[in-house]
């Protein structure tokens, strides 16, 4: 566990960092973009970020015919979107190459 002074410094660092983007702030990050963007590790990170009230979730997703599991934060006021969790609508026209000449 590490100390309060050190989570308040992480935290602090979080804030600045947050508050310097630009205006049209996106709704989540991945992880490496919070790496990139404040300097620290995920270890390091994942305490202060709970603390301040950011929101974690895992979102699977398909990349080159595989599930990909990302794991995204959301500040505060966001939340993560969540792909709809149901089977796509099966279109008949989509299957049937019908043509008339």
């Amino acid at each position: 566990m590490t100390d309060p002074l050190t989570l308040a410094s992480y935290a602090a660092q979080i804030v600045t960092w947050y508050a310097r983007l630009p205006e049209t702030k996106p709704n989540c990050f991945t992880c490496a973009d919070l790496t990139s963007g404040i300097g620290l590790s995920m270890r390091q990170l994942h305490l202060p970020l709970v603390l301040l009230g950011w929101h974690r979730a895992e979102v699977w997703s398909r990349r080159s015919n595989r599930r990909i599991r990302r794991v995204l934060y959301a500040a505060p006021v966001f939340h993560v979107p969540r792909p709809p969790r149901v089977r796509p609508r099966f279109c008949l026209e989509n299957h049937i190459a019908i043509t008339i000449l």
